[in-house]
């Protein structure tokens, strides 16, 4: 997600430091998915939907960005 994943992974809290390697590698897994998905969206229903659905991605991610300082605690 550009620069804000990076930065996000120094904003974890130190009981989390284990999960940063399985962090980027979801990140780099969904990179690939969601630029298919983009592809396939854009051709099927617009490019004005892709953008939308794009959109609403980056806006799921920014309302979840406040929970990250729970990411590793004990339960």
């Amino acid at each position: 997600m550009g620069m804000p994943f990076p930065m996000g992974m120094r904003a974890l809290p130190d009981a989390a430091r284990p999960l940063v390697p399985w962090a980027w590698a979801i990140n780099g897994w969904m990179s690939v998915v969601a630029s298919l998905g983009t592809v396939l969206v854009a051709r099927m229903w617009g490019y004005t939907d892709g953008f939308l659905v794009a959109l609403a991605a980056y806006g799921v991610a920014a309302l979840l960005a406040g929970s990250m300082s729970k990411v590793g605690e004990a339960r």
